[in-house]
């Protein structure tokens, strides 16, 4: 038989901060929306603090990012639409993470209780393609800015708007 002892530190994540989103609603690759996490405190042994945004379709809770960690606690971006059958709601969610690796991960936002849901319709198939058009231009200038992270969020929120695009096409489609 045999005795061990250790001792170890366990540290607290992130507190105190809050997500704020705005505007509440748009159109898909058109609207920017500004998300922020301000007021996150940390012990100055756990710092540097970095931010994660993410949304999650309310139904089959796929969960995507809309902007990787990092210092930035405050981005605009903008949205693919939300599904049709979430009635194109988002939950958006802010996960924040201090240099030791402890995180925390909010779903409220704007000081509300409850998910915090953003509604983002869809554009046409046809106004979608456009959009798409415009961005893919405007991606090498994020690509020679060293954004590739920047570049892979864009490419898959083109993606999800083109899915939903396709998504209302059909659906007309059908019920004509």
């Amino acid at each position: 038989s045999g005795f061990g002892e250790g001792a170890f530190n366990v540290d607290d994540p992130p507190s105190g901060g809050t997500l704020d989103v705005s505007p509440t609603s748009g159109v898909s690759l058109t609207t920017l929306f500004t998300f922020a996490a301000p007021d996150w405190q940390e012990d100055a042994d756990s710092l540097p603090i970095a931010y994660k945004f993410h949304y999650e379709q309310p139904t089959d809770k796929v969960v995507n990012r809309i902007a990787a960690y990092s210092s930035d606690f405050k981005i605009t971006r903008t949205l693919p639409a939300g599904p049709a059958v979430d009635n194109s709601v988002l939950n958006i969610k802010l996960s924040v993470r201090n240099a030791l690796g402890t995180e925390t991960t909010v779903s409220a936002c704007n000081l509300a209780v409850g998910a915090c849901a953003v509604t983002v319709e869809a554009h046409s198939y046809s106004e979608t393609l456009s959009e798409i058009s415009s961005l893919v231009a405007g991606m090498q200038s994020l690509l020679d800015a060293g954004s590739a992270g920047a570049v892979l969020d864009l490419i898959s929120q083109m993606l999800a708007a083109l899915g939903a695009a396709s998504a209302t096409t059909s659906g007309r489609r059908r019920a004509a």
